[in-house]
């Protein structure tokens, strides 16, 4: 990741964090394309409850950035209770505008 120079410089406990660091800002930009869109469709269709959604996702990010970096893997399931359930509820809001918006029912 560009890092090996940098990464001979530390011992390991600093390369521990310095690499839990990493692992949550990754796992971060992987998760934004998935969340960005749910979060804006969702919107379209249900405005307040997104939003509380969008509270919830950040919260649960929050928690799951410091839960990682403090504990390591195990400490990021603080977060998922809050951080999962809002992106479910986001994709479920707009499947239903969307099937809502076809006629469907």
């Amino acid at each position: 990741m560009g890092n090996g120079i940098y990464a001979q410089k530390l011992d390991e406990k600093k390369w521990i964090e310095f690499n839990n660091a990493q692992r949550v800002h990754y796992n971060y930009l992987e998760q934004l394309p998935i969340a960005l869109p749910l979060a804006l469709f969702s919107g379209l269709f249900q405005a307040k409850f997104t939003a509380a959604g969008c509270v919830s996702y950040i919260l649960g990010r929050e928690l799951y950035m410091r839960g990682y970096m403090t504990k390591g893997p195990d400490g990021r399931y603080r977060g998922a209770p809050f951080l999962y359930p809002a992106m479910i509820a986001w994709l479920g809001i707009t499947v239903h505008g969307a099937a809502k918006m076809l006629g469907w029912f």
